[in-house]
């Protein structure tokens, strides 16, 4: 067999096109979910992805942005914002307890890149979003919020499983 029909580089680049479809897929279903709240209980948050070449991810640990004016400020001109981390996988979901946190959802190593831009743009959140298939094959959105209190001196971030009304509320 020559280097054409090799099964193994054949299965790789399978395997790198169903990561970057989901990949895709993940971002899209994000956004929309969050834009569909938003519009039918008028909160009006604004979406930001940050892509790269050929709809790829981009570089930088931020992969969204939700962003409105934040009403509740007497001066109009003030933003709310929410830095979003995305994940899709073709692995299937964990299940995880209310107030456990028995799988961490970004990077140990990540986490204070969020936090640096968190803290430097003022964000009001940390969210990590996944898009996985759960026990039954269908695809579940999940949201994680970084518990606000973190900081580099602990050994593991804390992340609450949360929906999707409560971060955009």
């Amino acid at each position: 067999m020559g280097p054409k029909n090799d099964p193994e580089e054949g299965a790789a680049k399978r395997a790198a096109k169903r990561v970057l479809e989901n990949a895709i897929k993940t971002r899209e279903v994000t956004k929309l979910a969050i834009q569909h709240y938003s519009i039918t209980h008028d909160k009006r948050w604004q979406i930001v992805m940050f892509l790269g070449l050929n709809r790829q991810e981009g570089n930088g640990i931020v992969d969204m942005l939700a962003i409105r004016k934040n009403t509740k400020n007497k001066n109009a001109d003030m933003l709310e914002i929410i830095l979003i981390d995305i994940k899709g996988s073709e692995e299937k979901a964990k299940k995880i307890e209310d107030n456990e946190n028995p799988r961490i959802p970004v990077k140990e190593k990540d986490v204070p890149r969020l936090v640096e831009v968190k803290n430097i743009y003022h964000a009001s959140n940390i969210v990590h979003a996944e898009y996985l298939k759960n026990g039954d094959g269908d695809y579940v959105l999940k949201f994680y919020e970084l518990d606000s209190s973190w900081n580099p001196k602990d050994l593991m971030a804390r992340w609450t499983p949360q929906k999707l009304e409560e971060i955009f509320k």
